[in-house]
């Protein structure tokens, strides 16, 4: 705390990969294998999340597109605090069998 108090900060921050970290969980448990194979990514950091905040990492489905036998799933992702407040923000996209995403 005194750390972050002589930085100017409020309190302190989480680390932003360990942030970031909520989406990429999500999208694995989303994805599976073609996250793992084809998972693209593309996050912007809004602003710092303190340490002690609940933190919940959000997506929704915005595209579907064939690529090639597969067809690549693109989502909005964000990790929002308890008040609702976006701290990251981006595109995840991963690719699922055609019986799946179809």
């Amino acid at each position: 705390q005194a750390a972050a108090l002589r930085e100017g900060l409020p309190g302190p921050i989480a680390v932003g990969p360990q942030v970031a970290a909520l989406i990429f969980r999500m999208v694995r448990m989303a994805f599976g294998a073609g996250w793992i194979e084809g998972g693209q990514v593309a996050l912007t950091f809004r602003r710092p999340t303190p340490c002690d905040a609940f933190v919940t990492a959000c997506g929704t489905v915005t595209d579907k597109e064939e690529s090639g036998e597969k067809i690549r799933i693109t989502c909005d992702v964000w990790v929002e605090t308890a008040d609702g407040e976006k701290t990251i923000v981006g595109t995840a996209s991963g690719l699922v069998g055609k019986a799946e995403g179809g």
